[in-house]
């Protein structure tokens, strides 16, 4: 079954600004919840600009996680990107929580996912990745699966792998 969850991660500028922001639709594709699961998990997905995972995130994502269904989904996250984030590049945390924000007894010790796109924003361009992950993990991986930014989708009609200039290896964003 396949389910949209569209939601603004990044900051959002005031209102004057929305015609200089930057959208990335990260095509996110969740495993299947665990058959031994005793209770509904939930992928809890955060994103960051200018961010480490070295660090525990603070502050509210006003956001309930993804509950996972008995087979793999599909689904489809907007994260708008400010003037001043569009040169950072984006990490991404999905922890398997027991609570909708992961907030709950023992989700402090959720295991997660992490993803860094590099360079995903452009000025007023919608650009475009796709993250699978195939199984809930045990624990966290610590090393992130990487986007290269050439695999950053936008900026380009038809069919390919590169979205980057063979000539001199800018992005067709640029």
């Amino acid at each position: 079954m396949s389910r949209n969850l569209l939601a603004c991660l990044l900051a959002l500028p005031a209102v004057t600004a929305c015609g200089t922001n930057a959208i990335l639709e990260l095509e996110l594709a969740l495993p299947a919840a665990p058959a031994e699961a005793s209770g509904p998990i939930y992928a809890f997905v955060q994103a960051r600009t200018n961010a480490s995972f070295d660090v525990p995130w603070s502050g509210a994502v006003p956001f309930d996680g993804i509950p996972l269904e008995p087979a793999p989904s599909q689904h489809l996250v907007s994260i708008v990107a400010e003037p001043g984030q569009y040169d950072d590049d984006l990490f991404v945390r999905v922890s398997f929580c027991a609570s909708p924000r992961c907030d709950g007894f023992g989700d402090d010790f959720a295991p997660e996912r992490r993803l860094r796109i590099e360079h995903p924003f452009y000025e007023t361009e919608r650009t475009r990745a796709s993250w699978v992950i195939a199984e809930v993990p045990s624990e966290t991986v610590e090393t992130p699966d990487v986007i290269d930014r050439c695999s950053v989708e936008g900026c380009r009609e038809g069919t390919t792998r590169n979205f980057c200039r063979l000539s001199d290896g800018s992005h067709f964003c640029e």
